[in-house]
């Protein structure tokens, strides 16, 4: 059984963590395959949307605890040899051009919660759990937890979490600004799949510009930030939705984002 699975169609590349029996937990073969899949779709092109999902029961539970035990001694080689996959994985989610829809039905916990936070945007079951959990294993955290929270709810609350080792559901967890959307358990997958379509049809080099705008605002001094938001604006012209958004503006209609950029291609 493949652990990770990937499908691509109508410009969504839906990537399914797949090892249900384990709460899909990271291990190295698993961490190959994200990143291996992650060079997939970049060499294939034409995604709009990434949409990351877990099968089973959970989303992710974080780092195999099992394997941890089974290396004994090792445990400090081993998850070093871990770092460079789960970095990789969580910088491209950062960096890919394509918005990054994280659909989280059930726990997340450890370095799941890192492959969570560094979607661009979340949608959760009011039933899913969200834990920092690796208090409990006598550790700190890895996989970006620690430089998502901090930067999402600021040091005290990050660090309170930790600490506390919190254990929170989808209304907790979007109230702290960690899930954009939570839903019913029953209607999560439908109204997942509508704000999937709904981003598919946006204006994906439009969306791509912001998306790198705003990753880099906390870090870029604001001249850097001007110069960077005015020459992405112009680059934005020169491509086919910037048309169709203008004529649909004057037209008093809705956009169709793509359409013209697809007529070129063929």
């Amino acid at each position: 059984m493949k652990k990770v699975l990937l499908d691509i169609r109508d410009g969504i590349a839906t990537i399914t963590l797949n090892s249900p029996d384990n709460f899909n937990a990271l291990d190295e073969h698993t961490l190959g395959a994200l990143a291996a899949i992650a060079a997939d779709v970049d060499r294939r092109g034409g995604v709009r949307v990434v949409v990351l999902r877990g099968a089973g029961k959970a989303f992710c539970a974080g780092g195999d605890i099992a394997r941890f035990a089974e290396v004994g001694d090792r445990a400090h080689d081993f998850i070093n040899s871990l770092g460079p996959a789960i970095q990789q994985f969580v910088q491209w989610l950062r960096q890919t051009p394509a918005i990054v829809v994280a659909v989280v039905h059930g726990p997340v916990a450890g370095g799941g919660l890192g492959l969570m936070l560094a979607a661009d945007v979340v949608i959760a079951a009011e039933v899913a759990t969200v834990a920092v959990a690796y208090a409990r294993l006598g550790t700190s955290p890895d996989a970006g937890a620690s430089y998502f929270l901090a930067r999402t709810l600021g040091y005290r609350k990050a660090l309170e979490l930790y600490l506390m080792s919190e254990r929170l559901d989808g209304r907790q967890a979007q109230a702290l600004g960690l899930v954009n959307f939570v839903s019913p358990a029953s209607s999560l997958e439908a109204d997942a799949e509508t704000l999937i379509r709904r981003l598919a049809a946006g204006p994906a080099t439009a969306y791509g510009s912001a998306k790198r705008l705003f990753r880099q605002a906390a870090d870029t001094a604001l001249h850097q930030h001007l110069d960077d938001e005015i020459r992405l604006f112009s680059d934005n012209t020169r491509h086919p939705d910037f048309a169709e958004g203008v004529r649909a503006f004057l037209e008093k209609r809705p956009p169709q984002f793509g359409v013209a950029a697809k007529a070129q291609s063929v």
